[in-house]
């Protein structure tokens, strides 16, 4: 069967076959430009495929994306040679969510084989300050794209499992996505977590977030009969403000499954144990996120050590007391978490006389 053939008869296996590298590709370019007026939105997945397959295969002729994108052989060349990402956002389509891709280069010119989408990218060059061309696999109805390229263009492919979404004002402010909630659902299928304007204000945020090796965050403790959820809300954002940099809860719970207020019943006798579990299962979540807790504990003082003892000096905490109705920071075990473990070195006594029964103590301070 001859590639044109395969391409009118099933455009699905032209596509796989593309994938696999098993189509000639100056045969497979010409199948396309003799049909390209038939070929709809699978034109743009096909030069993405393309473009991709060619790079793979170290393809070295210019000419070849020429034709296919109508472009001239010097652009052409910049986007078989120079350095690429990839990445993708989720898009509506026909009523259901899937995963858009697209692959960004630095170029002499701008340019994008999506017509609708260049005016954002055009906007994007000029803030940005730097020129590059975006080939997408589908059509692009909206500006959501526009995060996960700035973020692509600046520190390159997402490592972690994260997705963006989101258009960028010309300050990069990150404008409110359309259908968020069915959007994150094409993330959800390949367990991926979906971040955009609910969890970032701004895209300069979102880079620090993902080049940041640690994260600090509020984790509040509480076991009382008496505290609502009010109070546990109010207490837990005046803990968040005496750490600097803390990352926001909300963003902190939906990437690590975590909940950063741990709110139970007064301890009842039989069950020190287990809350002593559930809380280090609970912590050591945290801490495996990449995150480092600022810790505040309502509850007896007995349940704090149970704890401390579980937790050991293995991973960096900070401990808040409450007092007055503001936290102090009382133990920081950042930079050394067995500084605890240490003897503290004897530096003076002193003397204390109790008045009421006459004796004398001896105490180390």
């Amino acid at each position: 069967m001859s590639f044109s053939s395969l391409l009118r008869i099933d455009r699905n296996a032209f596509i796989n076959a593309l994938k696999e590298s098993t189509l000639n590709l100056d045969e497979a370019v010409e199948s396309v430009i003799a049909f390209r007026d038939h070929l709809a939105n699978d034109l743009f997945n096909i030069q993405y495929e393309i473009l991709i397959t060619a790079r793979k295969q170290n393809h070295q002729k210019p000419e070849l994306l020429s034709k296919l994108l109508g472009i001239d052989s010097n652009l052409s060349r910049e986007l078989l040679q120079n350095d690429s990402v990839e990445f993708c956002f989720p898009v509506i389509r026909n009523d259901r969510s899937e995963l858009a891709h697209g692959v960004v280069i630095k170029t002499s010119e701008t340019f994008t084989n999506v017509n609708s989408a260049k005016q954002h990218i055009d906007r994007l060059s000029k803030v940005v300050r730097q020129c590059f061309s975006v080939i997408f696999n589908t059509s692009v109805v909206d500006n959501s794209f526009m995060l996960p390229l700035y973020i692509a263009l600046m520190i390159g492919e997402v490592k972690q499992n994260y997705i963006f979404t989101g258009g960028l004002d010309d300050n990069l402010n990150i404008k409110p996505c359309k259908k968020f909630h069915e959007k994150e659902r094409a993330c959800l299928k390949i367990g991926k977590k979906l971040l955009g304007y609910e969890q970032f204000s701004n895209a300069e945020e979102v880079l620090r977030f993902l080049t940041c090796q640690s994260y600090d965050v509020a984790f509040l403790i509480c076991f009382s009969d008496k505290r609502d959820k009010d109070y546990l809300n109010y207490s837990y954002e005046k803990l968040a403000k005496k750490i600097d940099g803390a990352i926001k809860r909300e963003l902190f719970e939906k990437i690590s499954d975590t909940r950063l207020i741990y709110a139970a019943p007064s301890l009842k006798k039989g069950y020190f144990d287990q809350q002593i579990h559930a809380l280090y299962k609970e912590i050591n979540k945290i801490v495996s996120h990449g995150a480092i807790p600022h810790i505040s504990f309502i509850g007896p003082a007995s349940l704090a050590m149970g704890i401390g003892m579980a937790l050991g000096a293995h991973d960096p905490v900070v401990l808040y007391h409450y007092q007055n109705n503001e936290y102090y920071r009382v133990i920081d075990l950042r930079k050394d978490s067995r500084i605890i473990k240490r003897p503290k070195q004897l530096t003076c006594l002193k003397k204390i006389t109790f008045e009421e029964t006459g004796k004398v103590k001896i105490v180390l301070s």
